[in-house]
Order: structure tokens, then sequence, then C-alpha cells
């Protein structure tokens, strides 16, 4: 990581969160750092049992979704190369889903969260790191199973070779990673600036898209994979149930598509 990525990731930190109320604030019960282990061994399980045919079928209409929008991946990468390809915000805010700088920051982020006495700092940082390699592994397992081309592998879309290991470009790893990065500190720390915060991942996934790495709809399938994992986590270690819902609807249009993200608490 350069010096500018590490200033990037500074300001970052500092934007999201209020440094000095996080490193002063104490909490009156001391809960055990096992709640750690037992979060990253049990959460897929439970998340596993706990789906319902609600679930299910959100899931088909976000599949539906990124169908419907790759019928415009030609006309909106076409627009978004000639548009945006040498924009300096999307060229910084690529880096934010970049694994390589992802999942270290993450890492130190947690690290340095048990230095503090703020528990809800301490597991709002490890489930942002959770999410993160959680989201990993499922766009690992994804992008094998699809197999789809990159842009620059072959002008027609729609090709996929479905279990082959070259080609990496449904869904977006750097999308899906910038999401559940941020994902958790929204709903951890739900306020106008978190909110706003959330225009650096999609900036990423524009990004993408815009310097020809992928299609429109591998970044709207990376950040619905990305969000998904750290609203799910974010909500089951807070201990919120019942009203709060994620939804995921597509948006398409004369140049392209995408998917809007709502969450409620």
């Amino acid at each position: 990581m350069n010096y500018t990525q590490a200033i990037f990731y500074l300001v970052l930190l500092c934007l999201l969160f209020n440094c000095d109320e996080l490193m002063g604030q104490k909490n009156d019960s001391s809960p055990s750092k096992d709640r750690f282990l037992g979060w990253a061994v049990k959460d897929p399980i439970d998340i596993a049992k706990a789906t319902d045919r609600q679930d299910l079928e959100a899931l088909l209409v976000a599949g539906i979704g990124i169908v419907g929008i790759s019928a415009f991946d030609y006309r909106s990468s076409d627009y978004f190369r000639s548009t945006f390809g040498n924009n300096d915000f999307l060229g910084v805010v690529n880096e934010l889903g970049n694994l390589n700088y992802v999942a270290p920051f993450s890492a130190a982020l947690f690290g340095t969260s048990l230095l503090t006495d703020n528990h809800k700092f301490q597991d709002a940082a490890f489930t942002s790191l959770q999410s993160v390699l959680y989201t990993k592994i499922t766009v690992t397992i994804a992008k094998y199973a699809f197999a789809r081309d990159r842009p620059e592998q072959n002008t027609d879309p729609y090709v996929f070779n479905f279990f082959e290991r070259n080609a990496t470009s449904f869904p977006s790893g750097h999308a899906s990673n910038a999401f559940a990065l941020v994902v958790p500190w929204v709903v951890y720390y739900p306020n106008v600036l978190t909110y706003s915060m959330l225009a650096l991942p999609v900036g990423t996934a524009l990004a993408r898209v815009s310097k020809g790495r992928h299609w429109i709809s591998d970044v709207s399938a990376g950040a619905l994979i990305g969000a998904y994992w750290g609203y799910k986590l974010s909500r089951r270690h807070l201990n919120l149930a019942g009203a709060g819902n994620f939804h995921a609807v597509p948006i398409i249009h004369e140049n392209g598509g995408g998917i809007s993200l709502t969450f409620s608490f």
C-alpha cells in the first residue's frame, strides 16, 4: 500500500466515524472476546437455517433483476467508459475494492478496536472484517461457477464458460468488497454521514465499469452480495430482529441499469 492509499484509508476511517468518540467511549458491560469466534463459526449456519420463503423470493427477484440489467451491458459499458473513463474520483475509489488493501485494512482496524473499551466499535470492526471474508468466499465460488469473460476479453457480454478458472468477470470482486467493508458501519452507526459514505462503494462499482473491467450486471451482483453479508451479519450481531429488511430493486434505463439497495432498521 503506497502513501496515497494509506492516506485515503485514514481519511475514510475518520470520515466514517467520529474517531475521538469511538476511541473514548466506554461500556459498562464487558462481553467476552470469545463472541467473535462464536460469530465466525455459527453465523453461516444460523443464517442458512433462518432462510425462509421471503428470502428465497427476494433472491429470485434479484436474480431476475440482474438478468434484466444484463440486457443493457454492452450499451452501459460503452457509455460509462466514454463518459467516466478518466474520472479522477473513480480512479481513487477503485482501490476501495482491492482485496489486497481491504482485507489488511479491515483486519488492522479490528485489531485496533481491541485496544479500546468500546465494544460497539469492536463489534462493528469485526463484522466489517467478517463481511469482507464471507463476501470473498461467495464471490470466488460464483466467479468459478459462472466463468464470464471480462469486457477486455470479449466484446460479447453474454459469454459464460461455466466452471472455468480464467473467466472471472461475474460478479465483481471489487464492488462486493467495497460494499462489504462499508455497509456494517452504516448499520452500526446509522446517520447522514455514514449513509453518505455509501457513495464510495457506488463509485467503486462505477469505476470497474468505466475502466472496462466489468459489465454493469457484474458490479450490480457484486454490490448485492457485499451489501447482503454486511447487512445480515450486522443485524445479527446487534440482535436486531423483526422489522429490518434488505431490499434490492433493479433499475433499468436507456443507458444501462443497476441495483437500488434499501436498508430498514
